[in-house]
């Protein structure tokens, strides 16, 4: 297509390259994914010239700061740029619209907002935010429901409801051209498939069975019966006209059986009135493309949030799947860093490391495992490695045991899974175990026995493991020379 626009999307975790790839794509963008600031400097040297680049902030070897700096100042290109990043920090917003960046997405993102935002940047608006006035127009003149029963935080819906209420409340569905039924439509199922799951749509039409009966007086009539559907609505259904005499519904939250009931009581309220003598109304009814299938339970795991990040049922199990095989690999890169965290080397390489992990795991919905990231990164940022010492290891074990449950969950887990992380677990878990020795806490020595036993391991770290519970258990100081000979 001619007018298909060219995004580049540069970071270095490739579920945010997929999950951002994959909207864009489907918003009828063409992408192009990069993992680091580096490639995207060689590739637009190369004389490729996109409409826009999405720019995490905080990547290895060349951050987004400076792969901006290189952008314009030696390759002296104006693309837009909007800066992608889990910092919370308002100041990383403020530097890189100092830099000229066109606008400043936090991660994890709505999958809605970010289609919004980047559209509106393409369009040559520099500061996005919010539909645009012909936007609004178009929803507060066709979206007919009162305020609905939304969850805190949605914003979509409410949106659309709060713009309709400063309207006329009391009129019947505007007529819709097929562009603007299009967009309201596609706009409403995705709300569906990210907070209820499913959803119908009922087409009624009235057509007339009096050979005498004029157009005039069958729109007359067919106004009348969209008042009567009007009057069925609940909080949660939206009511469009797409023709003179055509009515959609959309009806969120409801089974097959459902449908006919509600055909039926419409139908049947609408025979009480004498003008449908000299019509006929017809129905039909069918899914809307959005039920979802019932995801597996994770601890901690909170599906509902994933969703608004990840919108369909294909984005969310790949982008699971995808954060699953790079856990173990996250967590030993992360633990190599904690190994030397007096170096400041390793101290920011740790600071990047947990950063990605609190952003990825906030975008699948580990609400709480990306909270205890979010405090070792702030550990990191203000150099208090003591702070780390004491909670890496706890972030460990929970970094593990949902790795665990997600596999388990998925049927990801392969048969030297338990291995692997007993392996990745062990240094922390024998830190924590050393502190126990040393405070002579038979209590937090016990525990973290447990613990490592929960694990499995190969044949000799099994045997060493077997001699360290008794010289811990009774304070030896052979407990030491093990817990060194594991740790080699």
């Amino acid at each position: 297509m001619d007018d298909e626009k060219w995004v580049i999307v540069v970071d270095d975790d490739i579920s945010n390259l997929k999950i951002a790839g994959t909207i864009l794509s489907e918003n009828d963008m063409r992408v192009t994914a990069l993992n680091s600031g580096t490639a995207l400097i060689d590739y637009i040297g190369d004389g490729n010239t996109p409409d826009l680049v999405l720019l995490d902030v905080l990547m290895p070897v060349l951050d987004g700061f400076g792969t901006m700096k290189k952008l314009r100042e030696e390759l002296h290109s104006d693309i837009p740029v909007i800066f992608l990043t889990a910092d919370e920090n308002s100041e990383t917003a403020e530097r890189g619209k100092a830099m000229g960046a066109a606008d400043f997405i936090r991660k994890p993102f709505e999958a809605e907002m970010l289609v919004s935002r980047v559209q509106r940047v393409l369009n040559g608006h520099a500061k996005p935010g919010g539909p645009s006035d012909e936007t609004a127009a178009v929803i507060a003149a066709n979206a007919s429901l009162s305020a609905p029963d939304a969850p805190a935080g949605d914003n979509d819906i409410a949106k659309i409801s709060m713009l309709f209420d400063e309207g006329d409340a009391s009129r019947g569905a505007l007529l819709l051209g097929q562009d603007t039924f299009g967009t309201i439509y596609r706009y409403f199922v995705r709300h569906m498939q990210r907070y209820n799951g499913s959803a119908y749509k009922v087409l009624f039409t009235v057509q007339p069975i009096d050979n005498d009966m004029t157009d005039t007086e069958l729109f007359t009539v067919a106004e009348r019966f969209g008042e009567r559907i009007r009057g069925t609505l609940r909080n949660s259904d939206i009511m469009l006209r797409y023709s003179p005499a055509q009515y959609f519904l959309m009806l969120p939250m409801v089974v097959v059986e459902d449908i006919e009931k509600i055909k039926d009581r419409i139908v049947k309220t609408w025979s009480l009135d004498e003008a449908s003598s000299r019509v006929q109304l017809l129905c039909a009814a069918e899914p809307m493309g959005c039920v979802r299938r019932e995801m597996p339970e994770v601890n901690g795991l909170d599906w509902r949030y994933a969703r608004v990040n990840l919108p369909t049922d294909k984005l969310l199990e790949d982008t699971v799947t995808d954060f699953f095989n790079s856990m173990q690999g996250r967590l030993d890169r992360l633990n190599g860093s904690f190994e030397k965290i007096d170096d400041p080397i390793a101290l920011d390489s740790y600071r990047i490391e947990v950063h990605a992990m609190k952003s990825s795991s906030a975008m699948v919905g580990l609400i709480s495992l990306s909270g205890v990231a979010r405090l070792l990164e702030n550990f990191a940022k203000s150099g208090d490695t003591a702070g780390i010492r004491s909670l890496h290891p706890i972030f460990a074990e929970q970094w593990l045991t949902v790795r665990k449950d997600l596999g388990t969950a998925f049927g990801l887990l392969k048969d030297d899974a338990m291995q692997a992380d007993g392996k990745a677990v062990l240094p922390s878990l024998l830190s924590v175990l050393r502190s126990g020795i040393e405070d002579m806490d038979i209590d937090a020595i016990d525990r973290t026995l447990t613990k490592i036993g929960s694990y499995s391991y190969d044949e000799r770290t099994t045997a060493l493991i077997g001699k360290l519970r008794t010289a811990a258990m009774e304070l030896d100081d052979s407990a030491e020379e093990i817990i060194k000979e594991l740790l080699q």
